[in-house]
């Protein structure tokens, strides 16, 4: 299981943190689980590029 924190501002959206909580990831899961504040046709693209199936609401 990998795992991969970054931190923001309290006024800042999750989602911008993105991408680099996916670069900062050992290795890939077969499945990412977020919630719909991440639903982006952007961030969809970027997942099944990487071969990573999105599971957001």
């Amino acid at each position: 299981m990998s795992l991969s924190i970054a931190l923001g501002s309290g006024n800042e959206y999750d989602s911008k943190r993105f991408n680099e909580l996916l670069e900062d990831l050992e290795k890939l899961p077969k499945e990412l689980y977020a919630d719909s504040a991440y639903d982006t046709e952007a961030m969809r693209d970027r997942l099944s590029s990487m071969n990573v199936e999105a599971k957001i609401p």
